[in-house]
């Protein structure tokens, strides 16, 4: 298992589920967010994973100028990857709910992807959508 790690961000590769499992701790700043984006997308190209897990409950919203620096400079790297899902743990709320469903729509439109995204609120739940890969 390879496994980044500081006081706002933990990300291991699981090599036996070819996951990648991102958790923020919390809350954090554009310069955290876009370190924390970073070394999870550093890992997602070494590693190669079939699958992502993020846990985002306790991030708050993501500030526009992130979400664009996302679909501008890292979802252009999965071109290529093996990846082919995305969990995203979040909380119920809708306003982080729909803000990260309008950026995954945004990024799908200018970087065309075969890989599936959804929402859960609970770990469990992303798994098991997780294991449903048919490849």
């Amino acid at each position: 298992m390879q496994a980044i790690e500081n006081e706002y961000i933990k990300i291991n590769f699981l090599k036996e589920e070819s996951l990648i499992h991102s958790e923020w701790f919390r809350s954090v700043s554009s310069e955290e967010y876009r370190a924390g984006v970073s070394m999870s997308f550093r890992l997602l190209v070494e590693c190669n994973p079939t699958f992502w897990l993020i846990d985002a409950r306790h991030l708050q919203g993501i500030r526009m100028a992130d979400q664009h620096w996302v679909q501008q400079e890292c979802i252009p790297q999965l071109n290529g990857l093996n990846l082919r899902k995305i969990a995203r743990i979040g909380t119920a709320d809708i306003f982080h709910y729909m803000s990260f469903e309008d950026m995954a729509q945004k990024a799908a439109e200018e970087n065309p992807l075969d890989i599936d995204v959804a929402q859960f609120t609970s770990v469990e739940a992303a798994k098991a959508w997780l294991q449903l890969y048919e490849g």
